[in-house]
């Protein structure tokens, strides 16, 4: 996981929210699961992206 992708506040050793930027498709996810670092994810709208997702330098 990079740790520019994800946002606070942190839940034990993971954090709430993490985002992954795919083409034109921005997914996000929330920890469900603290102990075992189990998250659920879900596909954002534009208007939902965060705001600094353009500037991340995604791996090819």
């Amino acid at each position: 996981m990079e740790l520019e992708c994800v946002g606070g506040p942190w839940e034990g050793e993971f954090p709430r929210y993490i985002w992954c930027k795919v083409d034109e498709v921005v997914f996000e996810a929330r920890l469900v699961n603290r102990v075992l670092g189990q998250y659920k994810g879900w596909q954002l709208i534009r208007e939902e992206w965060p705001a600094t997702i353009d500037e991340f330098q995604w791996p090819e």
